[in-house]
């Protein structure tokens, strides 16, 4: 595969983990508190269990013996169906199953992009940097739509999990395993 190709590839991948799995929560936050009351100890809650998957993501990737590919592929399809479900109003303790299914989601797929897109990097090293500015990117796209979804924090999780749904099936053709 052309290494462009794979460099885009994980900066798109990035950008929905990180920027969305992760970060998409602070510019949500004011909406949620407008829309339901949320109190600041339930904010701390929601940021917390999002904290608690992450590390529980990155500690169980240590072992995890599955393809790049697919822990990538799955990762990404539970960040953009848990970040869809957080737009349904339900019971607090749903959303931080969401949030902390979420951040094991985002540390699986930070961690095997960086092992997928560096080895089809090698050799290229001014493309891996590329890689990581897909944090960033998704970090922007976060607060952009969350400034344009004034109208509701549902509206803002609905867009973002449409997003990283519609980025996730443009890039699942190229994340792919040797044959």
């Amino acid at each position: 595969m052309n290494p462009w190709t794979s460099a885009w590839a994980g900066l798109a991948a990035l950008a929905v983990a990180i920027g969305i799995g992760r970060f998409a929560f602070t510019p949500i936050l004011p909406l949620m508190q407008d829309d339901f009351g949320l109190t600041v100890a339930q904010a701390g809650w929601l940021a917390s269990a999002n904290y608690a998957g992450y590390l529980a993501g990155a500690l169980t990737a240590i072992g995890a013996r599955v393809r790049a590919s697919f822990a990538i592929r799955a990762g990404l399809l539970v960040i953009g169906l848990s970040t869809l479900a957080m737009a349904m109003e339900q019971p607090f303790l749903s959303w931080l199953a969401l949030r902390f299914v979420a951040g094991i989601a985002s540390a699986w797929v930070l961690v095997f992009v960086s092992v997928w897109a560096l080895e089809r990097l090698v050799g290229h090293p001014g493309l891996s940097g590329m890689v990581y500015a897909g944090v960033g990117t998704g970090i922007v796209i976060a607060g952009g739509v969350c400034i344009v979804a004034m109208t509701g924090s549902a509206v803002a999780w609905f867009a973002l999990g449409a997003i990283s749904l519609g980025v996730t099936a443009l890039i699942w053709p190229f994340v792919k395993d040797p044959s």
